[in-house]
């Protein structure tokens, strides 16, 4: 299959793939900012809790008061805090994965390598990474603390999968604090009902009246008595934004006092207008630099230079103090973001004022992060801006870069901000999408859509491109594809498997142990034990053999396929034993890959006649396969899974999987063996219960009742096929499945049962 390397983390890791440093750290504490220390107390009380949740809508002060609690604890010397501040982008399990092992590094702890090894195998569960760096946290005796700002920006639901398994399973030493706009979809009943859950809402983070008095009379030197603060407070309803955008307009009024009972309080359209009177009072330069850098997520003087394309020097710094709501996020104050509320803000009033303008914004932002090997970011301004080229461009330059981290759902999420129309002019995309979607087993239909795309590229394409690193061609790409995944002919992917091997070996390309691999199954399903263990031998000896995940799991379990149809059943169960062992490691142990070495390791048990660990091993070996991006497997799986049933008593289950895999081999054009082993599994079934003759042959489908009516007349097979406008491969199936149905083994008692049944 598919795989590229895995092993050591490569120090020279690009830009592609580093973290954003400033997400690892909380923001700096506004100078001038209001302790509010009842807070921070019932922060404190809930360290020794498995959960904080701070929840409250926008505007509330959230990221700001754990930040002062973190400030505070480090003040007093204490360790153990990690911090990372969530962003879209994070709705990658992989890349969240990353970022929290970031971050629990940056707090002192030396964990997670293993972690990081199973992320860059392509296909690999980024559960199986969390799995890792909870074990790594056992080892850790130090009490640590790890936030979580702005939690509700993560919508995938296997981001959410790891967060509730990382409360539900790492040690008491950690203590999770997410601050958030909305409940979070993890199991907060079950914390609450534990004891385990702290919680700051709405209704605790409202400024008091006191509160409220030293934000605008002693930090903004408003000039408003006691009760105008207390009735101000009341009218915001503690409202942390509201209070601040209060003091931004009241500071150009002349009567504050009086407009000071203007101020609508929570009303949302009012605070729109007032953010509307508030960029109107500004300086139209700064206005400008307000409204045009509001693109970015996050803004320092030269990205901000590129993006206007101004000489920009000091103005953040200025906008900082001006209390404008941007959140410096670092101690040089080198980078900032705007806090959320004033950048929608800010960026409807773009979209308002100056439509033409954003994607030329977008553009030379990303020309700005493509320059600084800032790749993630150069991509999600190309694609705001309209211009898919870039977007496309980088993408296959990038993507095995990005990918080799687990990044799959990011590179999906590309992807899938093209048009089909536009995927069609941009072939290699639609490549890179049949590539994931066969190491994830995705859907066969999503595969094929995918890759008959990219043949549709392929055959418009002139001359060889590289879009595929290690590979030769874009053309050499889809042949890999083609013979690893979706296919149903065994010949015609056995010949296009070989030209690959040719091609990769040639070329020394990343993906030859992959195709050797592959070649080697597809010799074993065509029979040709020989040369099928010759590839498996030339793919174990490739010095990259085992940095190559799918090839070396595949070519482990074709030799342990092979001893077992030898008689070798030991050396069969050691070789797909640690094919399993090895898939484990590399975090793939649920991915369709491992499914046939629980196959070998099923017919070696049952070879043994321990048929219930036997059936365990084939039932998730069908776990596994049902429904992946490789049919031949499944069938193989189901008729080894069929006899292993039989053997357990289980003859109703035993004929499901029998019925499935006539059906799902009724599809393929060339079956290989595989039509060989239908019938040697039909006829163990049908000596096992020759009663069912009567009830079977009430079962037989209407396409099999037309085959049994050829069956009548001397026509060969193959006429019979051209007769009825199908394969071969199909009358194969269907008489198979008569003869089991009928109870018979032959063409003339087939015939014979059937008219005596009355069928024909």
């Amino acid at each position: 299959m598919p795989g590229q390397a895995t092993g050591r983390r490569d120090a020279t890791l690009g830009a592609a793939g580093e973290l954003v440093a400033t997400k690892l750290v909380p923001p700096p504490v506004r100078a001038g900012y209001i302790p509010r220390q009842r807070l921070i107390d019932l922060l404190a009380a809930g360290r020794d809790r498995r959960l904080t949740l701070v929840d409250a809508p926008t505007g509330y002060g959230k990221t700001m008061l754990v930040a002062a609690w973190c400030a505070e604890l480090t003040e007093r010397g204490e360790s153990g805090i990690a911090w990372l501040s969530l962003a879209a982008a994070e709705n990658d399990p992989a890349l969240l994965t990353r970022y929290l092992i970031g971050a629990l590094r940056r707090a002192g702890l030396e964990i997670g390598g293993d972690a990081e090894l199973i992320l860059q195998v392509p296909g690999a569960s980024p559960m199986a990474g969390m799995h890792s760096l909870v074990n790594d946290l056992a080892t850790v005796d130090a009490q640590t603390t790890l936030v979580l700002d702005d939690y509700h920006l993560i919508a995938e639901p296997a981001c959410h999968a790891l967060i509730q398994f990382l409360l539900e399973r790492a040690p008491s030493s950690l203590h999770v604090l997410v601050s958030t706009r909305a409940d979070p979809p993890i199991a907060l009943g079950s914390l609450r009902a534990a004891g385990e859950l702290v919680e700051l809402r709405a209704a605790d983070l409202r400024f008091t009246a006191e509160e409220a008095e030293q934000l605008l009379v002693e930090r903004e030197g408003l000039l408003l008595p006691k009760e105008t603060v207390a009735s101000l407070a009341a009218r915001t309803e503690g409202w942390a934004a509201g209070l601040y955008l209060a003091a931004l307009w009241l500071r150009g009024q002349s009567s504050q006092e009086a407009d000071a009972e203007r101020f609508a309080g929570d009303n949302r359209h009012v605070v729109d207008y007032l953010s509307e009177a508030v960029l109107e009072q500004l300086d139209d330069d700064v206005r400008a630099f307000l409204l045009q850098t509001s693109i970015a997520d996050r803004v320092c003087t030269p990205l901000a230079d590129a993006i206007t394309e101004q000489r920009t020097a000091g103005l953040l710094e200025n906008i900082e103090r001006s209390n404008l709501f941007l959140v410096p996020l670092d101690d040089t104050r080198t980078w900032y973001r705007y806090h959320h509320l004033f950048r929608q803000m800010l960026r409807g009033e773009l979209a308002r004022r100056h439509p033409e303008l954003v994607a030329g914004l977008h553009g030379r932002a990303s020309a700005w992060y493509r320059e600084r090997g800032l790749i993630p970011e150069a991509i999600d301004h190309a694609t705001a801006a309209g211009d898919s080229a870039d977007a496309a461009a980088m993408i296959s330059e990038h993507w095995l870069e990005i990918g080799r981290w687990g990044q799959e759902a990011t590179v999906r999420r590309w992807l899938e901000a093209f048009g089909a129309d536009e995927l069609r002019r941009y072939p290699e995309l639609c490549l890179i999408g049949a590539f994931l979607t066969g190491v994830s087993g995705g859907s066969e239909s999503e595969f094929r859509r995918w890759l008959e795309l990219a043949e549709l590229g392929a055959a418009n394409t002139v001359g060889a491109r590289n879009l595929v690193a290690g590979s030769s061609s874009l053309s050499t790409g889809v042949s890999l594809l083609r013979s690893a995944f979706g296919y149903r002919n065994v010949h015609a992917a056995t010949a296009t498997a070989a030209r690959t091997v040719r091609v990769e070996s040639e070329a020394h390309g990343l993906f030859r142990v992959a195709a050797l691999a592959n070649l080697a199954f597809l010799l074993y399903l065509s029979g040709d034990l020989s040369r099928a263990r010759h590839a498996v031998s030339e793919a174990m000896r490739d010095p990259q053999a085992e940095r190559r995940p799918y090839g070396f799991i595949t070519a482990l379990t074709t030799s342990a396929l092979i001893a077992l149809d030898e008689g070798d059943a030991d050396h069969g169960e050691r070789a797909a034993q640690r094919a399993l062992e090895y898939a484990a490691g590399a975090g793939l142990a649920d991915n369709q890959v491992s499914g046939l070495a629980h196959v070998a390791v099923g017919r070696s048990l049952a070879t043994a006649r321990r048929v219930k660990p036997a059936a365990a091993q084939m039932q998730r070996a069908l776990e596994l396969l049902r429904g992946g991006t490789v049919p031949a497997w499944h069938a193989y799986a189901l008729l080894w899974a069929a006899p292993v049933l039989q053997a357990c008593g289980d003859h109703a289950g035993a004929l499901t999987l029998l019925d499935e895999a006539e059906q799902l081999l009724t599809s393929f054009e060339d079956a290989g063996t595989l039509t060989t082993l239908l019938g040697g599994v039909q006829r163990r079934i049908a000596l096992a219960r020759p009663r069912r003759r009567e009830t079977d042959s009430k079962s037989l489908t209407e396409a099999q009742l037309e085959v049994l009516r050829q069956l009548r007349s001397p026509r060969s097979q193959r006429a019979i096929a051209d007769e009825l406008s199908i394969s071969i491969n199909t009358v194969k199936t269907h008489t198979s499945s008569i003869y089991r149905k009928l109870g018979v083994s032959s063409r003339d008692d087939a015939v014979t049962q059937a008219i005596d049944l009355g069928l024909i």
